[in-house]
């Protein structure tokens, strides 16, 4: 029976580590895609209109536009569209298009918290040789994701309530680095927030 229980820990933390993998890298290595999209500038998405044939009535002139070919064949219709379809061949987690940036943000944030929290169980294991607690191990995980979501939440609520501004730019790479260290120590982060929880909500 113990061997059962050990092995089913053994798989569930397996899980939990690769969507920590998965989900961290898809949200950290395209960030730098995601980035490079955001900077082309609006302009380069306008369509270009070929020259005019002058020696034709310009009253029947009928107005074509430059197509751009990329490395695939593929004709686009402005300089704008080629450069998002390059640099779309390079990201890796093709379905991060299909969905919002919000979400991915989510997703990579939440799982990072996660991830770290395995690391955290891995250190107790390994490092300090404590004891295996099952029930411990099976909530840190889900802590940690909770965590992750609960930084994120904090990072964009913050700026918003000092600036008053309705557009709050993020830098999703720092956000998702602190999912992960919150994630490592899970445990005194929430005694922390359970402490300004606290502090905040008391009663006079």
């Amino acid at each position: 029976m113990k061997t059962i229980v050990t092995i089913g820990l053994v798989l569930y933390l397996l899980l939990w580590t690769l969507g920590g993998l998965y989900f961290g890298n898809a949200g950290i290595i395209n960030n730098e895609y995601f980035k490079e999209i955001d900077n082309i500038p609006e302009k380069t998405f306008e369509k270009i209109p070929t020259e005019p044939d002058t020696k034709s009535d310009s009253a029947n002139t009928k107005v074509t536009y430059k197509v751009f070919v990329g490395s695939d064949n593929i004709q686009y219709q402005s300089p704008g569209d080629l450069q998002v379809a390059e640099i779309q061949k390079k990201i890796k987690y093709k379905w991060l298009f299909e969905e919002s940036e919000t979400l991915i943000l989510i997703l990579a944030s939440c799982f990072l918290g996660a991830l770290g929290s395995i690391i955290r169980i891995i250190k107790d294991l390994v490092v300090d040789n404590i004891k295996v607690n099952t029930k411990r191990v099976l909530l840190l995980p889900v802590a940690g994701l909770f965590n992750g979501f609960i930084i994120l939440s904090i990072s964009y609520a913050i700026p918003k309530y000092l600036t008053n501004d309705e557009k709050v730019d993020l830098n999703p790479a720092s956000v998702m680095v602190l999912c992960l260290i919150a994630g490592i120590y899970v445990e005194i982060f929430m005694d922390w927030l359970n402490s300004v929880a606290m502090s905040l909500f008391k009663k006079k």
